[in-house]
């Protein structure tokens, strides 16, 4: 069966009607926006290693920079059991999904239309490519956002007039035009060693970071700072931990003899992951305090002037190597949402696509005023976690696992894979139950404490006051 996006092999299931009784995910024409002669799906050439290392990049972003503020805040002891819960949640829907699109005879398929053909309902595919290409959009916000705020502060200490490129917006659209080559990429499994340099860059800043806080020796709070701080964060977790988005492409792009090991791969990455966020957040708040942290712990680190400016510098790059691996997603999904194969838009429009695309996020984050950068970093990372993540990234493909999957395994029977972490069924019924009550939690409670502090913070005192300790 030819999808709308790529071939899939053919499924019984696939061909079932909507409740219009027209054919789930039927194409539409835009042959003007369709280059047949290209290829429908990635080209099958990653190892187990550029997988491993491009969903560990995928799923840290700058979600990382902001975790000594999140632990600050949450207490070690709170801390802990969300990091746990969270990446249980990133292990279990990605093998939920790679599982799912499996009984709907498309494992190396385009999420949306395995999520479409499980829940039989096209709006579902439709949901999930709006909600991944919002979530990836926000994310590239809070990387300009931290850009221009790092990169500003470098400038005007070397160069003291505040023009042109010194500013905050002049360093947005600077480094914007940089990164823009890695950008035009059109399959995500193409930028494996772009990830790879992105990961580099943070793993070096983390190691900064833990020496730093090794020799500041302030202390870690145990409990959270507030009663509602936890649910506060829950959206700071779900965005710091989610990568689910990307685990069919994943698994696409790679060499189709490796792609047994995949569920290898999931449970290396997240593992490979949380001790990354763990260390940049214990690190963290022992080398500033918990008093003095804000949402961007490189804001608030005091270093030698030579290594801090350094610091700042290959933050900068990190993020500008990162930029291409959610802005291929936001692209990809989007294109998705109109029915479109960013693989085989011509190359004309795709170039302009792309270029528009490339410009939004970075002309609206040079509009925030500076002195509200903080506090909108905050506001969008959360947010971001809270109700796009948590709707495309856990709900849907939950959701999609119980029908097609849960709902035809017996309780008391083996596992449908036997190579888990979870041999029985009841595990997996269990799993799928706690994952829908934190899931639920992300998406109705969190939002509205968040939004309730932040109004709190800007009538107080202002609204670049939220995210600071």
């Amino acid at each position: 069966m030819s999808s709308r996006y790529g071939t899939m092999t053919k499924s019984p299931e696939a061909m079932e009607t909507d409740t219009r009784g027209l054919p789930l995910l039927t194409p539409r024409t835009r042959e003007k926006w369709m280059d047949r002669e290209r290829p429908e799906r990635p080209e099958e050439k990653n190892n187990m290693t550029m997988t491993t290392v491009q969903m560990v990049n995928s799923m840290l972003g700058s979600g990382i920079l902001s975790f000594p503020y999140v632990l600050s805040e949450t207490g070690i002891v709170l801390s802990a059991i969300l990091l746990i819960m969270f990446a249980y949640l990133n292990y279990a829907v990605n093998i939920m999904l790679l599982e799912t699109g499996a009984h709907v005879g498309m494992k190396t398929g385009d999420q949306s239309h395995i999520i479409a053909t499980a829940l039989k309902s096209e709006f579902a595919g439709r949901l999930m490519d709006l909600c991944i290409a919002v979530m990836a959009f926000g994310s590239l916000l809070s990387y300009f956002n931290v850009m221009g705020n790092l990169g500003a502060d470098l400038f005007k200490s070397t160069r003291p007039p505040d023009i042109g490129f010194n500013t905050y917006p002049g360093t947005i659209v600077i480094t914007g035009i940089l990164l823009s080559p890695f950008c035009f990429y059109r399959a995500y499994g193409d930028i494996a060693y772009v990830s790879l340099i992105s990961w580099s860059l943070i793993f070096l800043t983390t190691i900064i970071i833990v020496v730093k806080g090794i020799a500041g020796h302030n202390s870690i709070p145990w409990w959270p700072s507030t009663p509602l701080a936890p649910i506060a964060m829950f959206g700071n977790f779900a965005f710091a931990t989610s990568n689910q988005y990307v685990v069919h492409e994943a698994y696409a792009s790679m060499r189709a003899e490796l792609r047994e090991n995949m569920g290898s791969i999931v449970t290396t990455q997240i593992s490979l992951g949380v001790t990354l966020l763990t260390l940049m957040g214990l690190g963290g708040v022992a080398a500033v305090g918990a008093d003095n942290l804000s949402t961007n712990i490189i804001d608030t680190l005091s270093l030698h002037p030579l290594l801090n400016k350094l610091l700042r510098i290959w933050t900068i790059f990190h993020l500008m190597m990162y930029i291409p691996n959610d802005f291929i997603i936001m692209r990809l999904y989007g294109c998705r949402y109109f029915d479109l194969n960013p693989l085989q838009i011509p190359f004309p429009r795709y170039v302009a696509l792309t270029s528009i695309l490339l410009a939004i996020p970075a002309i609206l984050m040079a509009a925030i005023p500076r002195p509200d950068v903080t506090g909108a970093f905050e506001l969008v990372i959360t947010l971001t976690g809270d109700i796009p993540v948590a709707i495309g990234v856990f709900l849907l493909p939950l959701l999609a696992f119980k029908r097609r999957v849960l709902d035809n395994l017996p309780i008391d029977g083996p596992s449908f894979t036997p190579e888990s972490l979870f041999p029985y069924a009841r595990q997996w019924h269990v799993s799928f139950y706690f994952l829908l009550v934190l899931t639920l939690i992300t998406l109705f409670v969190a939002p509205i404490v968040v939004l309730y502090d932040f109004a709190t913070d800007c009538n107080r005192r202002t609204c670049a006051s939220y995210g600071s300790s």
